[in-house]
């Protein structure tokens, strides 16, 4: 999906508690924003796909003609001690939006103010001692607007803000995530989706690119694993009824980067640094 030409905000909605609110009020967004989402486990962002596709939507309104550009929304997953998935399908493109980071607090800190990070989501934890040196928890605090709690499995049982949306192609970027098998075929319908002014030639380095990505997204693959397994059961039940949900808790920037620190206790697999 091209999140520029597939995605708006009138797509999602968004309840603060058990109140609907406008989705103007949800993301406080201007054009130099940039939304983070640290995963440590096994496609765990898909709990927080939505989230991703709403910041993609907010990026593109914030900025006079982006979706008449050709440009990616600033959006970056941070893999802690992963890989964990290739997230391509939300628009992580360039690749290098999804950051490989030892599961440290000091080193998800420092990868996510060297991005510039101004909305940042992270997996649920217990909080940790582990705050990181003072200079990259002050410069964070500093800058971070909003912060999020988020589940793997799209619930958090003290949720305070739920999004969700009827709109069923959405699901793509979820299946596409999950079986790398209908990555080809994505592709090619996401293609279709851009103005012919604005689709970039199919030259040798492009397509070789392409050709990377794919198999990474096959080494990285790992549907066997729990989390896996219950995401993919998440999408079946989206499918099913129409309509897929995402619970998050809104944090401060504190408390976010407390739970950064828990992120290690998560990440089982080697970490591929970049």
């Amino acid at each position: 999906m091209h999140t520029a030409f597939d995605v708006r905000k009138d797509m999602f909605r968004i309840l603060r508690g058990t109140e609907p609110i406008a989705t103007e009020a949800f993301l406080d967004w201007d054009e130099r924003d940039r939304l983070g989402v640290v995963v440590d486990e096994q496609v765990g962002a898909l709990g927080a796909g939505l989230l991703l596709l709403f910041g993609a939507a907010a990026f593109y309104d914030a900025g006079a003609k982006r979706r008449r550009r050709t440009i990616y929304p600033e959006i970056y997953i941070f893999h802690a001690g992963g890989p964990w998935g290739s997230f391509l399908a939300f628009d992580l493109y360039p690749t290098h939006k999804e950051v490989f980071v030892e599961p440290t607090c000091e080193a998800l800190l420092a990868a996510i103010n060297s991005r510039g990070i101004t909305h940042l989501a992270v997996p649920e934890r217990t909080a940790s001692s582990d705050a990181g040196p003072a200079y990259e928890l002050e410069a964070a605090v500093d800058r971070l607007k909003q912060c999020f709690a988020y589940g793997s499995d799209g619930t958090l049982s003290n949720a305070s803000i739920t999004i969700s949306t009827e709109n069923m192609a959405l699901l793509g970027n979820y299946s596409v995530t999950l079986d790398i098998g209908i990555f080809d075929d994505a592709m090619a319908r996401a293609g279709q989706s851009i103005p012919l002014q604005l689709r970039p030639s199919a030259s040798p380095a492009l397509l070789e690119e392409i050709g990377a990505i794919r198999r990474r997204a096959e080494a990285e693959a790992r549907p066997d694993e729990p989390s896996h397994i219950s995401s993919r059961r998440r999408l079946e039940a989206a499918i099913a009824v129409g309509r897929i949900e995402e619970q998050l808790r809104e944090i401060s920037a504190a408390e976010a980067i407390a739970m950064l620190g828990s992120a290690q206790a998560s990440a089982g697999i080697p970490t591929n640094t970049a």
